[in-house]
C-alpha cells in the first residue's frame, strides 16, 4: 500500500505544478495583453470627419453620374465613388479595430450641399459638382488628413491619414484642372 499513496502524493503533486505553471503562464500572457484598442474622443471625432467625407463624396458622384451630360465630369465622378468607397471600407476597418461607430449617412451639411446640386441640370450641375464636390470638399479633405496626420494620438489612425493625403491631392488637381476646361 505504501507505493500506491506514494504514487498517489507524486500524482498530486505533478498536477499542482502543473496548474500553478499553466496559471502563469495564462496570468503573464493576459499581461502582455493590450488593455483595450479603442481610441480618445478626439481621434473618435476626427474618425467620423473621415467617413462623412467619404460618404458624401460617394453620394454626390453618385449622383453626377447621372445628371451630368459631360463624359469628364462623369468619368470623374466614377474615380470619386471608386476611390472615395475604398477609401471608406479602410476607415470602417479601422474604426471596427478600433471598436468606433461610424455615422453611415452624410451629415445635415452635406445633405443639404446634395439636395442643392439636384435642383441643378446640364452644364450648370456641371460646374456647380466640379466646384463644390471637386474642389471646395476636397481642399477641406486635404486639410482634415493633414490635421488628422498631425493631431491624433492614435499612430493607425495617423498612417490612414498619411495613406489617404496623395489620393486627395490627385483630387484636388484632376478637379481644378476640369474647372478650368469650363
Amino acid at each position: 500500500m505504501y507505493p500506491i499513496r506514494m504514487h498517489t502524493k507524486i500524482a498530486v503533486l505533478a498536477l499542482l505544478a502543473v496548474g500553478t505553471i499553466g496559471f502563469a503562464c495564462a496570468a503573464d500572457k493576459a499581461v502582455k495583453a493590450p488593455a483595450t484598442s479603442a481610441v480618445n474622443n478626439d481621434d473618435r471625432n476626427l474618425m467620423e470627419q473621415l467617413a462623412q467625407a467619404n460618404i458624401a463624396e460617394i453620394e454626390v458622384a453618385k449622383l453626377a453620374q447621372g445628371k451630368s451630360t459631360d463624359q469628364d465630369v462623369k468619368n470623374f465622378a466614377r474615380q470619386m465613388q471608386t476611390d472615395h468607397s475604398k477609401a471608406l471600407q479602410e476607415v470602417n476597418a479601422l474604426a471596427k479595430a478600433k471598436q468606433v461607430k461610424l455615422p453611415v449617412t452624410a451629415d445635415d451639411k452635406h445633405k443639404a450641399a446634395l439636395t442643392r446640386l439636384k435642383a441643378l441640370d446640364g452644364a450648370q450641375f456641371d460646374k456647380e459638382y466640379i466646384a463644390q464636390a471637386g474642389m471646395s470638399d476636397h481642399k477641406e479633405a486635404k486639410a482634415l488628413v493633414g490635421k488628422v496626420s498631425s493631431e491624433a494620438r492614435d499612430p493607425d489612425l495617423k498612417a490612414l491619414a498619411d495613406k489617404l493625403a496623395p489620393t486627395i491631392q490627385h483630387h484636388l488637381e484632376m478637379a481644378e484642372k476640369l474647372h478650368a476646361q469650363r
